[in-house]
C-alpha cells in the first residue's frame, strides 16, 4: 500500500521579490520569535494542503495550464492581517489569478477527486509574513512594527505554479515541482 504524501499548490516568489520578502520575514521571526511562516518559501497558496498517494496526472494538468499562461504583474496593496492570527502582504485582486485558481481547482477534482471547500468564502490571496505561532500581544507588536516599514516589494509577477511537498523530518515545505509560465511577458 502506497503511503500518502502531503502537498500544497502555490505561486512561489522568485528573484529579487523572493529575497526582499524573505528578508522581512526573517526580521519579523528574529525580532518577535515567530518562525512558523519560515516553514515555507515566500508564496501565495493556490490550493490548500492535501494528501495524495500519487500526483502524476495532476503534474500533467499543471504543465498544460502553465503552457498557455503568460506572466502578469499584480500590485501589492500593503500590509494586512487576518484577525490576530496572520500578517501578510496583500496583492490587489486580479481576475487572472482567480482564473488560474479555477483551473487548478478543476484539475484537482479531475485528477485526485479532491474538491476545494471554501465554506462560502471568497479566496483572499496573500503572501504570509507571520502566522500560527502568534499571540495577540505579538500580533499587535508586529502590526506596530510594520507601520514603520516600507513594503519590501511594490508588485509581484505571477509566472509559475508550484507543487510543494511536506518534509515531516525537517518540518518544512519544499518546492518539488515548479512549472513556469511558458508564454513570454508582453
Amino acid at each position: 500500500m502506497l503511503m500518502k504524501e502531503r502537498f500544497l499548490i502555490a505561486y512561489i516568489l522568485n528573484g529579487e521579490s523572493e529575497k526582499r520578502v524573505n528578508k522581512l520575514r526573517l526580521e519579523i521571526a528574529e525580532k518577535f520569535n515567530v518562525t512558523a511562516a519560515l516553514r515555507l518559501p515566500p508564496h501565495m497558496t493556490l490550493f490548500y494542503p492535501f494528501e495524495s498517494d500519487g500526483i502524476s496526472p495532476l503534474i500533467e494538468k499543471l504543465k498544460k495550464i502553465t503552457a498557455k499562461e503568460k506572466p502578469f504583474t499584480i500590485p501589492i496593496d500593503g500590509f494586512m492581517n487576518f484577525d490576530d492570527r496572520v500578517w501578510f502582504l496583500n496583492p490587489k485582486e486580479d481576475e487572472r489569478l482567480f482564473g488560474i485558481k479555477d483551473q487548478i481547482v478543476a484539475a484537482m477534482k479531475e485528477t485526485t477527486g479532491i474538491e476545494e471547500n471554501n465554506e462560502g468564502r471568497k479566496t483572499h490571496f496573500h503572501i504570509t509574513l507571520a502566522y500560527k505561532d502568534l499571540t495577540s500581544d505579538v500580533h499587535r507588536a508586529i502590526g506596530e512594527f510594520l507601520k514603520e516599514k516600507e513594503l519590501p516589494i511594490r508588485d509581484i509577477t505571477i509566472d509559475n505554479i508550484s507543487i510543494l511537498s511536506w518534509d515531516g523530518v525537517k518540518n518544512i515545505w519544499t518546492a518539488e515541482h515548479i512549472f513556469s509560465f511558458t508564454n513570454s511577458l508582453s
